[in-house]
């Protein structure tokens, strides 16, 4: 009895690891609001292709706009313009040394084909895994190399806070490869402005953290 045990339950391990090993997610470590599995393919990229910011997955918390749906949407593309400002492939050119080529078309404008409510009452767990479902969606030209997107999760007007990830995957396989979950705090006047402040928020976030995270990065390898 206690062999046939012992068995089983080194079948049962062994299934769980395959399991895990086949994980499309594959993020083995976590430090803060950074996920990742591979550091090495980034850092030592010749280029990287930049996505844009996909509103795609977006949903907006705010009870008072429930059923706005079709207001609202005119306002993603002052937000996309706005957050372009801040010039992520210049941002990561200057700290990585890495080419970054902006490839805006195809995922930038997924949200026109957006189809269910995304206005709703409360917030809503849509667990780890949302992230790579949405990248493993994409259409892209390139069948290759390095990708990164912003994805806006969402805006919390009760919390005054947009939501987003900063990710990198591979393209070949659109398995993640770096995740950075992070948020910004909202303000001023009017649906753009107001909005677009928090958006920089998150970007501001991700510089500051993000740089950090790298030099820490390089630290350890010398």
């Amino acid at each position: 009895m206690k062999y046939l045990l012992f068995f089983i339950l080194t079948v049962l391990i062994s299934i769980n690891s395959k399991a895990q090993s086949n994980d499309s997610t594959a993020i083995l470590n976590r430090k803060g609001k950074f996920y990742w599995n591979n550091l090495e393919s980034i850092y030592t990229a010749e280029s990287i292709y930049y996505y844009g910011i996909d509103f795609y997955e977006f949903i907006l918390y705010n009870p008072q706009k429930v059923g706005t749906e079709s207001e609202i949407e005119k306002y993603f593309g002052p937000w996309t313009a706005d957050f372009q400002e801040n010039n992520l492939p210049f941002f990561l050119y200057k700290k990585l040394k890495i080419k970054t080529v902006p490839k805006l078309n195809n995922v930038q404008f997924r949200y026109k084909d957006k189809q269910v409510p995304w206005v709703k009452y409360d917030k809503e767990d849509r667990g780890f895994n949302h992230i790579q479902k949405s990248i493993d969606d994409y259409k892209l030209e390139e069948e290759s190399g390095i990708g990164l997107v912003v994805i806006v999760d969402n805006f919390n007007k009760k919390e005054e806070k947009c939501y987003l990830d900063f990710v990198f995957f591979d393209i070949s396989t659109r398995k993640e490869l770096l995740r950075y979950s992070t948020f910004g705090y909202a303000e001023g006047m009017g649906m753009t402005k107001h909005w677009s402040e928090s958006l920089n928020s998150a970007w501001l976030h991700f510089n500051i953290e993000f740089t950090s995270f790298y030099k820490k990065y390089k630290k350890g390898k010398n």
